[in-house]
């Protein structure tokens, strides 16, 4: 039973099934054939028309077809589909002469088949056919069957005759002891009527009959057809010998025997291929209207019988895994055994009547296409023609929409069957797409029409937008595959019935099939869409001409670049694509990796500068990707590597490395490579241990000096690279101590090769070569010791200038560089080595001072950005005016370096942002002259950044006066922003101007201590940032998402002047969580612009927070994309429910814990909450005819419910992840901090809800303990109040308030808890206990501290986050320890913690007398 409907809850927060009704979906579960079609199928014009042609005109009925494909393409069914056509189109023909088509179909997806067999199984399917064929021999046969039947009936009815008039029976009868055939004859001769013409007609009938028999007999063998006996023949000596033997028994008598007798051996190949032609040839000659089509089938599944057959000495092709699990064969040999079988059935596929279509895989196609230019031709000279049968991505160039077929697909199943007349009878005609008939738009156009669920309309057609885009990129164009996963989400009426999942559908809703998705598949399939949605648009549509094997390969090479989310990557690494690897890829695909690469590069991807490896993705990706991997196993083997996965291409290696050392030259460089290989596979597939062991056949393997050139250059980068690999790989492994030795090792042999001067140039140009230091800085800060001293940085910084000195050899040639070509090595170090110190957060070391902001200035000063003093507010000043002279459009900066240049320079003022921002703290008791905020800095930053005149705009900043460090933070995440923007790294600049706003944000805090009022100068800079955030996040994606309004408009039927929904575009995730931060800011300066009586600013917020709060945003209908999205939107709900609840109760939003049942009768008794409040009469004034109490407590209700559900879903998400940084730990206490207010109003409306309820004094008197006993639960303030009691002394019997509460008030009570049981249902139903809850809001405030203060939480920290994975430097952790830095500086987190302990110190939990009760009898 659910709880009584509350009008309220169109606003509520929980997302709700999707159901859809499939008014033409059947489980169809076989390829279609010519006997019948699945409903599913979908058509494809051209290839369809192409081989209706080839069978139906071509004259001399004869031709040998390929069809090929990759597997799963529809292959088998667009064949069945053509047969099927054509048949019913002969049969609907009136025509005597109508053609019939005869199919035979052989199925080859066997092991180890060979031609033979292929040959016998078509001579016996043949014989089957041949012999139901209709034929006069077998008409005159039936006829002489039916004629002997007939004789044999009418000679018994005379025999029966004659008998019955003689008497027979009942002499017959009487003489049952003793008959025998004597007795018969001598009855039958003593009747009397018996005479000569009797026995005349007995004989004469006996005569017909045994003519009869014989003429049956003898007919049935001489006129079968010639064809048919020979192919009977041939059936017969398919398998075995045959013997025919003839004997004339009836010449015995007369002494004379005679016997013959005849052996055949097994049928030849030859002589099978005869024999079959001739009786095509036969038949072909009797019946001109036959067409005999043999297909043959699963060809692309054939595999060798002897696997390795090649050359030993060979180098192996890479190669999948094959159907048959024990065997492991390339796609070359699996080719080379198709076309042998093929080649050895020539002379029949040429040469007998009939129609051979081939189904094969891909590789047969691309056998054909290479034989074209073979001066043999001789694929060419088997096969009459070719026919590929394309994926579903595939798409005409007019539309280059890869997800038009899926689309199709989809909605084929959504429409009624009859949907083109349902058009052509619409009303609304214009509006339908008559090309398209299965298109969004036409359902979109038909549910509008016939108001089915009119209410969710939108939601559902969106939602099936993006279960488009899911379906095309998972099922990689394959329609076996979309019909897999389509079916997976497809539930029956009843099981929705009875699983209570109906949700919003009517009781009318007709029984049928339903597409159904739960929350987390919806979250699954809208993260699906929104990672692979622009990269899919923007690339691969565009790729559309390519053909389509490069379109099946985009999607495999999008996941695959997505599995490297947990680690860095470069090109070595993508080298080892499947895809690359094969021997028959594409041309292009090295170059449509890396236009995916670019493209990711400004979205997903970001650039490594001077590290191990190229590219990583940043952190918050990889975030979501792990969680979702969590939650779905599809995601998981999407995005994740897997053992089976890789096993052919370890296999490969393995097997280049056996051919490596059996050559008679082997080259010792050669097997390194393997193994270095080797090693890159396995730390894909995180199995560290090998990765170890191959990393270390390679160094060692190096360093043995079997190699000539064992010193040379080469042999340095490489054991380099190897060594950091292998330190690497031990950290992940846990093994710190081995990787420090690792590390070690590597610095003392680099310093050994500096000594070298042909080695000089290593040490300046190649930027790995310094990585060692910092990686062994940073893996002694793991180790169980004190960590990282001053001491470790002074030898640091010696090892890098020793390796960086040219002073050594002052007479090389190498020594003639420039000191610019060191500049982006040394600022990239100080800039690793501020994070390094960034992490640890030090105050002193050694009592020297050695922090992070000391590091990035020096970064910044080797990159000469350094012109003044070390005064600190004049430095953020000074780089921010450098970033507008340096990065203009106009600006000449003569380096051919550029973007790296200034992509140093904007790592490094980003990292001085967070270093900022973590400094700002509470003023001391001496400090009265540090201001906390000022209206001219915002006002002059924002002319800045508005004035397109340079005149203007160098005065607007020269006039910029910063007082503090959180005014600095904003200035170097502005300079930042504009020189990663400059340096094409767009994602990057959006993440600066996105830090700007959660600074701002942040400033809050300092206007609620401070008691300020942010002015016009600050909400028009918040503004200005907000609009310059949208347009960089734009870019970021190369505006792909604008031109996706259009595609919006046409699904729904939009005029050109109309708008659409923008929360609908794709991009919606990146978007939400701008808009939740601006806000939250707006929540903030709503309270403040009350407070200030400032009418019309409150004004203008209450109406943005107002029409915010009524947006598809805030209620269920939004969808739910990612991780850190829905997070958000549930945090900004529950902190408008908040928010709206002090207001309805007339208190501040701190004093919500201290609500009583005194507050909640003096809030039953006020008569229009309606009229009190301008924000609850916009929101929550529905105009119903309810009573006041009802109205009163449905909106209470709703909002203690629903801030309870989106708290409690935040938890049930965000806590089992316990090495996530998309939220610190501060941001969960601040969860269950909020959640204690929710919880203590709902058991205090459900205590008031009880009391209400009868008058069961034992019941009241335990409602009354509970609540005036602060030890419980309560919360001990000074006075001592809980409730105010207006109880009569003595008597029990009296309610604790003259309250007239509606007559229907316990089921408001049972249905109020229903609603909080579901809100908590899937978390821990402790979420309603407040001193669990009050407990660990502490554990994870003190865990923040640890984190800032090298504690335990810090130490597992830093054990997840890898050095040379540039993991230290990713878009979550810095800004958001800055953040929770800024919090404890600024003390927010220590009041907490304070007012937390206090109140629950006395809690009846943890008082020794209450872990015993003392019963009233004793």
């Amino acid at each position: 039973m659910t709880a009584k409907s509350n009008i309220n809850e169109c606003y509520s927060s929980r997302n709700k099934r999707i159901n859809i009704l499939l008014e033409h979906f059947h489980f169809y579960h076989q390829p279609s054939s010519d006997e019948d079609v699945d409903p599913k199928y979908i058509s494809r014009q051209n290839p369809e028309h192409q081989l209706r042609n080839w069978l139906e005109k071509e004259e001399t009925h004869h031709g040998v077809y390929l069809i090929t494909g990759y597997r799963g393409m529809g292959k088998s069914s667009l064949v069945g589909k053509v047969l099927n056509d054509l048949k019913k189109e002969k049969d609907k023909s009136k025509k005597k002469d109508r053609m019939l088509y005869k199919t035979l179909q052989v199925n080859l997806g066997q092991e180890n088949i060979n031609e033979k067999e292929i040959l016998r199984t078509i001579a016996k399917m043949l014989f089957d056919v041949y012999e139901k064929l209709p034929s006069k021999a077998k008409w005159m046969y039936q006829c002489a069957v039916w004629l002997y039947r007939f004789i044999s009936i009418v000679f018994s009815i005379e025999i029966v005759g004659i008998l019955i008039g003689n008497d027979f029976f009942v002499n017959l009868w009487d003489n049952m002891g003793s008959v025998d055939l004597s007795r018969y004859l001598e009855l039958m001769t003593q009747s009397e009527d018996w005479d000569w013409t009797k026995i005349i007609k007995l004989l004469y009938l006996a005569g017909a009959w045994l003519a009869s028999y014989l003429f049956k007999r003898q007919w049935g063998k001489a006129k079968m057809p010639a064809g048919l006996k020979r192919l009977k023949t041939l059936c017969e000596r398919l398998n075995a010998t045959v013997s025919y033997e003839r004997k004339f028994e009836w010449l015995q008598k007369f002494g004379f025997s005679r016997k013959q007798s005849q052996n055949l051996d097994v049928a030849t190949m030859q002589e099978i291929e005869y024999e079959l032609i001739q009786v095509l040839d036969i038949l072909k000659e009797k019946r001109k209207n036959l067409k005999f089509v043999i297909i043959l089938d699963e060809l692309d599944k054939a595999e060798p019988a002897v696997e390795g057959s090649g050359n030993k000495n060979d180098i192996l092709d890479y190669g999948k895994v094959a159907a048959t699990p024990s065997h492991h064969v390339t796609s070359r040999e699996r080719r080379q055994e198709v076309l042998r079988i093929i080649a050895n059935m020539k002379f029949f596929l040429t040469t007998a009547q009939a129609y051979f279509i081939f189904i094969a895989g891909r590789e047969l196609y691309e056998a054909f296409q290479a034989d074209m230019s073979d001066r043999d031709f001789s694929l060419s000279s088997i096969f009459s023609n070719v026919l590929n049968v394309d994926s579903f991505l595939i798409s005409t160039r007019k539309t280059n929409n890869t997800a038009l077929m899926t689309e199709q697909f989809i909605c084929k199943q959504l429409l009624p069957e009859n949907i083109k007349d349902v058009i052509v009878q619409s009303n609304n005609r214009n509006l339908y797409d008559e090309k398209n008939l299965y298109s969004l738009k036409n359902y979109y156009n038909y549910r509008t029409e016939n108001n089915l669920r009119s209410d969710v309309i939108m939601r559902d057609v969106m939602f099936l937008y993006h279960f488009t885009h899911y379906l095309s990129y998972i099922s990689n164009g394959s329609p076996k595959k979309m019909s897999m996963f389509f079916e997976k989400n497809i539930r029956d009426y009843d099981y929705l019935e009875d699983n209570d999942k109906l949700e919003d559908l009517s009781p009318d809703m007709p029984k049928g099939y339903y597409l159904s998705f739960g929350y987390y598949t919806q979250q699954k399939i809208n993260f699906i869409h929104y990672l692979t949605y622009p990269v899919m648009q923007t690339i691969i549509n565009m790729s559309n001409m390519y053909g389509d094997k490069l379109l099946v390969s985009a999607s495999f090479l999008v996941s695959h670049i997505y599995k490297f989310h947990n680690n860095g990557f470069s090109w070595r690494n993508l080298e080892l694509t499947p895809e690359l690897q094969e021997i028959n890829k594409t041309p292009e695909i090295r170059e449509f990796i890396s236009s995916i690469i670019d493209y990711l590069n400004h979205t997903h991807l970001t650039a490594v500068p001077c590290g191990l490896y190229h590219y990583k993705f940043p952190m918050h990706i990889t975030e979501e990707i792990s969680y979702f991997s969590k939650v779905s196993s599809e995601i998981s083997s999407l995005f994740n590597f897997s053992l089976d996965q890789l096993k052919a291409l370890k296999e490969h290696y393995m097997n280049l490395l056996s051919y490596a050392t059996q050559t008679n030259n082997p080259t010792l460089y050669n097997q390194e490579s393997v193994h270095h290989s080797l090693g890159d596979i396995y730390m894909m597939e995180e199995n560290y241990s090998k990765a170890i062991w191959e990393y270390d056949t390679c160094v060692n393997m190096i360093r043995s000096g079997k190699n000539t050139d064992s010193k040379g250059l080469n042999d340095v980068l490489f054991l380099t690279r190897t060594l950091l690999k292998l330190g690497l790989a031990h950290e992940k492994r846990r093994t710190d101590n081995s990787a420090f030795v690792v590390y070690e090792s590597l610095i003392v042999y680099l310093k050994e090769m500096k000594r070298r001067p042909v080695n000089q140039f290593l040490f300046e140009d190649i930027r790995i070569m310094c990585l060692a230091i910092l990686a062994k800085l940073y893996v002694l800060e793991k180790l169980d010791t004190d960590g990282i001293q001053a001491y470790h940085i002074d030898r640091a910084l010696n090892d890098f200038e020793e390796l960086m000195d040219s002073k050594i050899y002052p007479y090389n040639f190498y020594n003639v560089l420039s000191k610019k070509d060191k500049e982006i090595v040394s600022s990239d170090f100080y800039r690793k080595l501020g994070d390094i110190l960034y992490y640890k957060n030090p105050k002193n070391l050694n009592g020297r001072v050695c922090s992070a902001y000391d590091a990035y200035v020096k970064s910044l000063d080797v990159l000469n950005m350094l012109s003044v003093g070390n005064d600190k507010n004049l430095l953020a000043r000074s780089i921010l005016a450098k970033s507008f002279e340096m990065v203009g459009i106009y600006s000449d900066i003569k380096d051919q370096r550029r973007d790296n240049y200034l992509y140093n320079i904007a790592l490094a003022s980003e990292s001085l942002g967070h270093v900022s921002f973590s400094e700002f703290k509470k003023p001391e008791s001496d400090e009265t002259n540090l201001e906390y905020y000022h209206e001219n800095f915002f006002k002059k930053l924002l002319e800045c950044l508005v004035s397109s005149k340079e005149a203007v705009r160098k005065k607007a900043i020269e006039d910029i006066e910063v007082k503090n460090s959180m005014e600095r933070s904003i200035l170097y995440y502005l300079s930042a922003s504009r020189f990663y923007n400059a340096s094409c790294e767009r994602g990057l600049s959006s993440r600066c101007y996105k830090e700007v706003m959660l600074v701002l944000s942040s400033y809050m805090n300092v206007f609620r201590e401070n008691g300020e009022v942010p002015g016009d100068a600050f909400v028009d800079f918040l503004d200005r940032i907000v609009h310059l955030l949208l347009i960089s996040k734009y870019h970021q994606y190369e505006h792909i998402h604008l031109s996706e309004i259009n595609t919006l408009k046409w699904m729904q039927g939009r005029e050109l002047y109309q708008y659409v929904e923008l929360g609908d575009l794709s991009i919606s995730p990146d978007i939400e969580e701008i808009v939740y931060a601006y806000y939250m800011i707006k929540l903030d300066l709503a309270n403040f612009y009350e407070k200030a009586q400032s009418d019309k600013q409150a004004e203008n917020v209450r109406n943005s927070l107002i029409r915010f709060y009524k947006s598809r945003l805030m209620s269920g209908q939004m969808m739910c994309c990612t991780l850190t999205s829905s997070i958000l939107n549930l945090r900004l709900k529950a902190c408008l429910n908040e928010f709206l609840l002090a207001r309805l109760l007339k208190c501040k939003k701190e004093d919500l814990v201290k609500i009583t049942l005194e507050d909640l009768v003096l809030y039953q008794e006020r008569k229009d909450i309606f009229g009190d409040d301008m924000w609850i009469r916009r929101l929550f004034n529905f105009g119903e005819t309810k009573s006041q109490f009802d109205r009163n407590f449905d909106v209470l209700e709703f909002l203690i419910s629903d801030g309870h559900f989106c708290l409690s879903r935040i938890l049930e998400k965000i806590i089992p992840l316990r090495n996530t940084t998309l939220f610190n730990n501060s941001f969960k206490g601040d969860i269950y901090y909020h959640l204690i207010r929710f919880t203590h109003l709902y058991k205090q409306l459900y205590c008031y809800y009880s009391y209400g309820h009868g008058h069961d004094a034992k019941k009241e008197r335990s409602l009354d303990v509970y609540l005036s006993n602060s030890k419980i639960e309560g919360w001990n303030f000074p006075d001592g109040r809980l409730v105010a009691t207006t109880r009569s002394t003595g008597d029990s019997s009296v309610t604790l308030y003259s309250v007239n509460h509606p007559a229907d008030i316990n089921q408001r009570r049972l249905d109020f808890l229903k609603r909080m049981t579901y809100a908590s249902k899937r978390s821990n139903p402790s979420k309603t206990i407040k001193v669990y809850l009050a407990e660990n809001a502490i554990h994870y405030y003190t865990k923040a501290w640890q984190v800032h203060h090298q504690g335990k939480s810090y130490q597992m920290l830093i054990r997840n986050l890898h050095f040379l994975d540039d993991d230290l430097n990713n878009n979550t952790c810095q800004f958001y320890m800055a953040t929770e830095r800024f919090l404890i500086q600024f003390e927010l987190i220590k009041e907490r913690i304070e007012e937390l302990k206090g109140m629950y110190k006395d809690s009846y939990y943890y008082n020794v007398d209450s872990y015993f009760v003392v019963h009233d009898n004793h």
